[in-house]
């Protein structure tokens, strides 16, 4: 009877074991069946954070000028979908550090930085008590202006629309050290259709007149060459502008070179300065490369510099504008008259004085930005280690000098390729340079051993 009983009880065992294994298949066929592949998994998990955070992309964009596709781009890849420990506990969906500023919560991790013997050490992150908070704050980490010399170009070369190039300038300015970063981006992007949402109908919530008086206008203000601006929205002008910071109308249009009425209805994203603009630039740029149409009060418009002080730096009278591909100087160097060739309505007039090697040269691979990017000026504060440079007015170096143990910056170096080029990272670069900031200038040496 015992072993009956003993047999039984195995036998039912079997059958509940059988049953309940039963069981966990159908389901996990159901979740198949309904799911498809842990990829189409995944992908419902991406759909489903587009879904929840597309309106938040948009704020920020309506408020900052970022694409949104960008900003739902960055969160999906930064954040895992919103699924990783970063997100899941500290809401901060787009991997920022705490930084020097930040003075809130803070979560700690371990990531890519390192202590002063070289060893990987825990990070400090930034914590938020919500994801919206963390997307406004991805918004000002970007358009602030302690991060002007890095990512201001963003802001005053590249339209809300231009995506790839967003994607690719965030990798240049090294907001990750993934090689593969901005490659990543544009994948996602036109993966998901995320562009739709950097359209205009995403932009405005109503297409109404009482839309131009939005909220407290010091939310948008950016600053390009340590100068404040905005971008305008639909149906702003001069005059909503300055009525908004109790300001005269008349004084914002001579600091935008009187080109705008006080009354007109500017075009959506309009670069308006609210102070007066500098006599020239600051970065570390010597120049621009005019582009199809660009005007001079367009060049100064984006670099932040006066219409007059850019037209008499380059030797140019009113009403003169210059032909594609011709070099505007923006800072120390100047053009005389004659030195540039004058674009015309019926045929492009040639100076007897041509400049020298003034078309810019071609692009080698087509995924490359569409311009150079060079971080601006670094000034270290008080007790920070003074780094040797070539004067502004000489020649660049050529590869041949050089010392062991340092690097000589040259025009289109960043920290990050630097770091990738001696095979270290930024931050330890920061530290042998006794750098506060991410600039650096053209021709100065950099310690990287």
């Amino acid at each position: 009877m015992s072993i009956s009983a003993h047999k039984t009880a195995l036998i039912v065992l079997a059958l509940y074991c059988s049953t309940d294994l039963l069981s966990a298949q159908t389901a996990y066929g159901e979740r198949q069946s309904s799911s498809g592949t842990n990829r189409s998994s995944s992908a419902d998990k991406n759909v489903a954070y587009i879904e929840k955070y597309n309106e938040a992309a948009v704020r920020e964009m309506t408020d900052y000028g970022i694409p949104a596709s960008i900003t739902l781009a960055q969160g999906l890849l930064e954040s895992a979908a919103g699924t990783s420990t970063l997100a899941t506990i500290a809401n901060n969906h787009f991997g920022i550090k705490c930084g020097d500023e930040w003075d809130g919560e803070t979560y700690y991790k371990v990531d890519d930085d390192l202590d002063r013997n070289g060893n990987v050490k825990r990070s400090c992150f930034r914590k938020y008590e919500s994801a919206q908070e963390s997307f406004a704050d991805h918004s000002e980490f970007l358009a602030g202006q302690r991060k002007e010399q890095r990512y201001g170009f963003l802001f005053t070369r590249l339209g809300p629309t231009d995506y790839k190039n967003w994607a690719r300038g965030l990798q240049s300015a090294g907001y990750a050290t993934a090689k593969d970063y901005a490659d990543n981006l544009i994948t996602l992007i036109e993966r998901y259709n995320l562009q739709q949402y950097d359209k205009e109908d995403y932009r405005e919530a109503e297409d109404t007149e009482e839309e131009a008086d939005y909220i407290d206008i010091s939310d948008r203000i950016l600053f390009v060459n340590d100068v404040a601006f905005v971008h305008t929205r639909k149906n702003e002008s001069i005059e909503s502008i300055a009525e908004q910071l109790e300001v005269s109308p008349d004084d914002l249009a001579i600091y935008n070179d009187s080109r705008y009425r006080t009354t007109e209805k500017l075009e959506n994203g309009t670069i308006v300065f609210l102070s007066e603009k500098k006599v020239q630039w600051d970065g570390t740029e010597k120049y621009h490369t005019v582009e199809e149409s660009e005007t001079m009060f367009y060049i100064a418009q984006q670099y932040g510099i006066k219409l007059s002080s850019l037209m008499s730096r380059n030797g140019l009278r009113k009403g003169q504008e210059p032909e594609e591909g011709e070099r505007i100087y923006i800072r120390s160097q100047t053009n005389a008259p004659g030195d540039i060739r004058i674009r015309t309505e019926n045929k492009r007039e040639t100076t007897t004085k041509p400049a020298a090697d003034t078309k810019p040269a071609p692009r080698k691979n087509p995924d490359e930005l569409d311009f150079e990017i060079t971080p601006g000026n670094n000034e270290q504060g008080t007790g920070y280690q003074k780094r040797t440079s070539v004067s502004d007015t000489e020649d660049e170096p050529d590869d041949n000098d050089n010392r062991d143990g340092y690097h000589l910056v040259k025009k289109g170096d960043t920290l990050y390729s630097i770091s990738r080029k001696y095979k270290t990272t930024v931050e330890k670069l920061k530290r042998l340079n006794n750098m506060r900031g991410d600039a650096i200038n053209t021709g100065e040496w950099l310690k990287v051993k």
